[in-house]
């Protein structure tokens, strides 16, 4: 009888210790380390061949499809071999990785890539966040059935706003832009992406539009009655916003030509401080001809150039740009820079840097969190300490014109 009762402990044991593996094998599995397999060219089954089917289809016109995937990064696996224990406690893999348990999405430890094809061919890959809005091919994509569109949009922008002058001037609102003919909806569809991009830089309070609908409604006819600077006025005294954004959506327009959707949109935009009604800043945008893409997508590039030059302006931005992206991550325990997507031909990545290198300092300066600047105005060079396995190097780089 206590023969039999050890064995049943040591299956039971073998067991969980079977079950345990689990979370590290699946994340070893589904790392990032994966797309190292890919190289233009390649097919979409040659793709799937080598990374397997996608988690999502993200985007497909017919000409550009974007497949996204959820994977871990490198290490989330030792990650889960230190909780074997917890593993455990909690069924190990019945309910996958540990890291599952994160209400985050994607989960600790996971992160969004996107694979990138056109006309049936692999174009680019990488951190979804690292390369939404990109137009550009990690190679060139050879006979394409149409001319690559431009990869900026024709900007006009300038005004006063200033480095000096820009903290007047945090909290913002943005109601619903004027619209197109024969766009209804266009409007606030434009407001919401420059609020969205303005708040992505940290440094903005935006009204919210929920607030803003309603105030607008209860104040119905003495917003419409005024004039621009006295609706300005208006907003500023209603909402506490130091100054408003309006703009003009002057065209909105998808047709179909060769069985696919052509996008052509043209936007205005302009600051207004509500105290003086003075424009602060103002500009314009539109692609040279139309895109193969939705006009929501069309307009985000446009807006993105637009917005970048007044954040540049107000010296937010760096008018420079180097190409690569970096986040804080722990390596061996300890929160380090390290580089997690590079930009195809731009000086970052033709200066040898590569992603995975820890940035042990940037222009003399440490990167111990996120908030930390590593950037250097157009012209200026910018010197990288980084650790590549057991080796120190000085990465110098000079950067070119973000715009």
């Amino acid at each position: 009888m206590r023969l039999h009762s050890l064995s049943l402990i040591a299956a039971v044991m073998a067991f969980a210790v079977f079950l345990n593996g689990c979370g590290p094998i699946y994340t070893g599995i589904y790392s990032e380390s994966r797309l190292e397999s890919l190289s233009v060219p390649m097919s979409k089954q040659q793709v799937q061949d080598e990374i397997g089917r996608p988690d999502k289809v993200m985007f497909d016109d017919g000409r550009v499809l974007t497949w996204r995937y959820k994977l871990y990064d490198r290490y989330t696996w030792a990650k889960e071999l230190a909780l074997c224990p917890i593993t455990i406690i909690y069924l190990a893999c019945i309910f996958y990785p540990i890291t599952e348990f994160s209400h985050a999405d994607p989960p600790k430890g996971a992160d969004y890539y996107d694979v990138v094809f056109v006309d049936g061919q692999l174009c680019m890959w990488g951190r979804a966040q690292a390369i939404s809005g990109r137009k550009e091919c990690a190679a060139p994509i050879a006979q394409t059935s149409r001319p690559a569109p431009p990869l900026k949009p024709l900007v006009l922008a300038s005004g006063v706003i200033t480095s000096g002058n820009i903290d007047n001037y945090k909290v913002l609102a943005v109601p619903a832009f004027a619209e197109a003919r024969n766009a209804t909806g266009s409007g606030a569809v434009v407001a919401d992406i420059t609020s969205t991009l303005l708040l992505g830089t940290n440094r903005f309070t935006i009204i919210e539009r929920v607030r803003l609908d309603q105030l607008f409604e209860e104040q119905k006819t003495q917003l419409k009655s005024s004039d621009e600077r006295g609706f300005v006025a208006s907003v500023g005294k209603l909402t506490g916003a130091r100054a408003v954004v309006l703009g003009n959506v002057n065209q909105w327009e998808t047709r179909t030509e060769n069985n696919r959707n052509l996008s052509t949109v043209s936007l205005s935009l302009r600051l207004v401080d509500v105290d003086t009604g003075s424009i602060l800043f103002a500009g314009q945008g539109t692609f040279a001809q139309p895109l193969l893409a939705p006009p929501e997508q069309v307009a985000h590039g446009i807006l993105n150039h637009i917005l970048g030059k007044l954040l540049i302006q107000a010296g937010i931005l760096p008018s420079g740009k180097m190409g690569f992206q970096w986040k804080i991550m722990h390596r061996s325990g300890i929160p380090r820079a390290v580089v997690t997507a590079l930009e195809t031909g731009l000086p970052a990545e033709k200066s040898g840097l590569k992603v995975d290198d820890i940035i042990l300092s940037c222009n003399g300066g440490l990167l111990e969190k996120q908030t930390d600047t590593c950037k250097a105005e157009v012209g200026h060079e910018m010197s990288l300490e980084v650790l590549r396995g057991e080796e120190r190097l000085t990465i110098r780089a000079t950067a070119v014109d973000r715009f």
